[in-house]
């Protein structure tokens, strides 16, 4: 049977990475729920890598499963003018065995301008904007609620300083939970566990990737390690400075503006300031795409947060200036 299926074509895109991605972990999870006994296949793949394989799989029959996920990643960063005409073209005539999913991490403007979202006919629209400061205290209240814990309003505001994406609030949600009396967090607690210090010394650490000191850099990794930092922890204290980093490339001002727009402590924004000046900014967004794209393999539990830190180790000192030059690796090149 063919027919447009506008029911079975979702869209899953924004700025906050950690909704978007766990919206599709959602959809992922109903999928293998309903169709774990019938037989059921996910397959993803990025646009940017090319078309023909998208469109091959699109127009595939699943002989021998029920149903088929396609989840269709940078659909709006990676897919060239001329092909959303042909990728909409072979959603018309897709089967009915096969859902797909488009997913990336751009603002609602540049969606809206892409010849794809006027071409798709009525799909399921999930758009996840940067929370407001109210929006992330409501949202970090539910989270603790959802943990089995409570928290302090001072607490939260505390922790919206600490964090500069909804990924690090999730991981100091249930850091604080459970390491707190009777799963109460107070103000006092974030301070000692999740705001200060380790930021100040991961501003060093990459400080000793960007000056070309490459054992100091490993010499202070080895000691945040030895002092029981998680490498979970370590994974997304590495993505949100890459994220600042990339943010303080691309600003032009005073570090008192860029401490505002970025939401972070004026030494923090004037110490990225001067550590975005030392980076090659293309090497950096292949850092920042790979860490994003573990963020899938550690939940499919294909890659683990050691490892990734270890291979995002070496991404970094390949983006220092100062460091002998080499082939950028992409992540979909390399796990």
């Amino acid at each position: 049977m063919w027919y447009n299926p506008t029911n079975m074509i979702m869209c899953i895109y924004g700025e906050d990475s950690f909704l978007c991605f766990e919206k599709l972990t959602q959809i992922q999870d109903r999928f293998i729920t309903k169709f774990a006994n019938d037989g059921g296949e996910i397959i993803e793949m990025d646009v940017k890598d090319g078309l023909a394989p998208v469109l091959a799989n699109l127009g595939s029959q699943t002989l021998f499963l029920s149903q088929k996920l396609l989840v269709l990643r940078d659909f709006g960063t990676g897919l060239k003018s001329g092909d959303s005409l042909k990728l909409s073209a072979a959603l018309e005539r897709m089967p009915s065995t096969t859902m797909v999913v488009f997913l990336d991490r751009i603002h609602e403007t540049k969606w809206k301008k892409q010849p794809l979202s006027r071409a798709l006919k009525d799909p399921h629209i999930y758009h996840f904007p940067p929370l407001s400061r109210n929006d992330q205290g409501e949202w970090i209240k539910s989270r603790v609620e959802r943990a089995g814990g409570t928290i302090d309003e001072d607490a939260i505001s505390c922790m919206i300083e600490a964090a500069s994406d909804s990924f690090q609030l999730f991981h100091f949600i249930h850091l604080l939970v459970y390491a707190s009396d009777e799963r109460h967090i107070t103000r006092k607690l974030v301070e000692e566990l999740a705001a200060g210090g380790a930021s100040d010394r991961l501003f060093h650490f990459l400080d000793a990737i960007f000056d070309g000191h490459r054992q100091d850099a490993l010499d202070l990794l080895k000691n945040e390690r030895m002092a029981g930092v998680s490498e979970d922890h370590l994974k997304h204290m590495l993505l949100r400075h890459v994220r600042l980093l990339l943010h303080a490339g691309e600003f032009a001002g005073p570090s008192d503006q860029f401490a505002k727009e970025a939401s972070v402590h004026p030494f923090a924004a004037k110490k990225a300031l001067n550590q975005a000046k030392k980076t090659d900014q293309d090497a950096l967004k292949h850092v920042h795409e790979f860490l994003f794209d573990e963020e899938i393999l550690i939940r499919e539990n294909i890659s683990y947060p050691g490892l990734t830190n270890e291979k995002a180790l070496i991404r970094l000192l390949s983006a220092s200036p100062t460091l002998p030059r080499r082939k950028s690796i992409r992540s979909s090149e390399v796990r």
